[in-house]
């Protein structure tokens, strides 16, 4: 019998939500455009009946509001099973790192306690440059079939500078400050609108990793408090804008 994974349904999961999310946004837009013709009408002729059409209108836009905000808590509950996932295999990935290669001088521990986001950064560093220790790790550890294709795939990961060039529904876009590479990166918890509440362009340091079907960081990333003029800021836009036209934007690593 045809059995259907948990990524699997996440994915169809997630790709119905776009597709109910769209439809009702269609709903929306017409209803809201009877109701200012509707509105424009009663208020210059006071029309008994234009009003009552505005109140029908009215109703199916709070019914649309209601159902986007169904769908966002949806979204946002699947968005925190992922939240721990991630968590659950990256936080004893450190451990073990720290543990086998001593990358601090006192004894760590990321599992079962508060973690110094400054110490995690520091080993995951020394990850990040030595991403053959992932291979140890999955040798020695006995992990779900699924965790251990994900880590793995963090041997791929993508450490530097990057410029948050604006956030979209689906991510926010990164463009690499080594090669102008764009990336459309997600956030763990929160989106990245979320984490940096700056206005866009804004330059972060950080490392990207695959997650499933998209990109994410490690979590520990540094905003630098930089303002860029519009020249730059206009670069940056141009960059975005040839990926998408060109279909070179990076939505997985």
């Amino acid at each position: 019998m045809f059995e259907i994974t948990e990524e699997q349904e996440d994915r169809f999961r997630s790709t119905e939500r776009e597709r109910k999310a769209e439809l009702i946004e269609r709903i929306r837009k017409n209803a809201q455009k009877h109701y200012d013709q509707n509105e424009e009408n009663y208020q210059s002729a006071g029309s008994p009946g234009s009003y009552r059409a505005m109140n029908k209108w009215q109703d199916l836009l709070d019914l649309c509001s209601i159902a986007l905000e169904s769908l966002s808590t949806e979204c946002w509950r699947c968005q925190q099973r992922y939240a721990g996932l991630f968590y659950e295999m990256f936080l004893p990935l450190l451990d073990y790192v720290n543990e086998n290669y001593h990358v601090m001088m006192e004894p760590v521990h990321f599992t079962g306690e508060s973690v110094d986001p400054r110490d995690a950064a520091e080993v995951a560093h020394f990850l990040w440059e030595r991403t053959w220790i992932i291979d140890d790790y999955l040798t020695e550890t006995a992990l779900p079939e699924e965790q251990c294709e994900i880590i793995s795939g963090w041997k791929r990961c993508i450490s530097g500078t990057f410029i948050i060039e604006r956030h979209l529904k689906k991510g926010s876009v990164f463009i690499s400050d080594d090669n102008d590479s764009v990336y459309l990166v997600n956030g763990i918890i929160d989106s990245w609108e979320e984490m940096i509440p700056a206005p866009t362009p804004v330059i972060v340091k950080t490392t990207l990793l695959p997650f499933r079907d998209v990109i994410i960081s490690d979590g520990l990333a540094s905003a630098f408090p930089i303002r860029f003029g519009r020249n730059m800021a206009d670069e940056f836009k141009e960059t975005y804008m040839t990926a998408k036209k060109n279909k070179t934007l990076i939505s997985q690593i």
